[in-house]
């Protein structure tokens, strides 16, 4: 079968898929960022096939891959994440490797190592996808105060003595 583009409802990037089976499938909580993650990863990768030979074009290609390629794989590690924490760290470190992927980025176009590459257009992307991340980790830092914070007021609430028909009862009991 041919694989053609078809644009996801929660999406707006066009995806290639082998069925209009996939369409069906509802969208997640962070599925539009994990799209534009791989889509960037995928980009990244198709202009670095265009890439010079040479040890400097060498050891940039391999980082750029590399950081383009982790910060949607560690994305995906937070969206299975055990706890907020847990989901802190791992979109932190996806954070980071977006930034790194824009530097690499930032540097092919300084260093003009391609020609007719749209490089503007990563890079504008890298940029959007870190500042994407950084408010998601920002977002969550706030819930997890605001849970904390419930969570605390709701303990002290249960360490107060009840008072049942005119009697105090210890807490707890």
């Amino acid at each position: 079968k041919s694989q053609r583009a078809v644009l996801l409802p929660c999406s707006r990037f066009p995806i290639p898929y082998s069925s209009d089976a996939a369409r069906s499938v509802p969208c997640m909580k962070g599925e539009n960022i994990s799209i534009r993650l791989r889509q960037f990863a995928a980009q990244v990768v198709r202009l670095c096939q265009t890439f010079p030979k040479g040890p400097a074009a060498k050891h940039i290609l391999g980082q750029l891959v590399r950081s383009a390629t982790g910060g949607g794989a560690n994305y995906e590690e937070a969206r299975g994440a055990e706890s907020r924490a847990d989901f802190i760290h791992k979109v932190g470190v996806a954070n980071k490797e977006m930034r790194e992927a824009l530097y690499w980025l930032r540097l092919v176009k300084d260093a003009e190592l391609v020609v007719n590459g749209d490089v503007d257009a990563l890079v504008r992307e890298a940029d959007e996808l870190v500042a994407i991340l950084t408010a998601s980790i920002k977002t969550a830092k706030q819930h997890a105060v605001t849970s904390c914070a419930e969570a605390d007021h709701g303990a002290r609430e249960m360490e107060k003595p009840q008072v049942v028909g005119g009697l105090s009862l210890p807490a707890n009991e």
